[in-house]
């Protein structure tokens, strides 16, 4: 496979994920606001294992892409009644055997304005390590 192969396919892979990601978010909104009589609970699960640090086009990272998607999709989220959010990181340990199998959450859910400004300070922080 030769390089612009490579990536065109990194494109279309982020580009997937941030469609599904987005996609996820207008539908629990969609949710909220059909039936404000149940809560809604959205957990993010954000991947920080080692493949996080390839780079796709351009020279910049997967890691670098996820940050600045989620920061997007949690800031664009309004603070409504009975809207959950949390965050759970995946491969987040250093190196070693268990690296891939770990999830860990690291901030339980709260209201979007009670917990986004966290939310986005800990992805800021996370570098791929499992």
């Amino acid at each position: 496979m030769n390089s612009q192969s490579r990536v065109l396919r990194s494109r279309a892979a982020v580009l997937i994920a941030v469609t599904l990601s987005l996609l996820a978010v207008v539908a629990a909104a969609t949710v909220v606001s059909a039936s404000q009589d149940e809560d809604t609970y959205i957990e993010f699960v954000f991947d920080s294992s080692l493949s996080m640090r390839d780079q796709i086009s351009g020279g910049v990272s997967r890691m670098a892409v996820a940050k600045g998607v989620l920061r997007d999709v949690i800031g664009s989220l309004q603070d409504q009644p009975g809207l959950y959010i949390a965050l759970r990181v995946y491969g987040s340990k250093v190196i070693d055997e268990y690296a891939c199998q770990d999830s860990e959450l690291l901030q339980p859910f709260g209201t979007v304005g009670e917990v986004r400004d966290h939310i986005i300070r800990i992805v800021e922080s996370l570098e791929p390590r499992g």
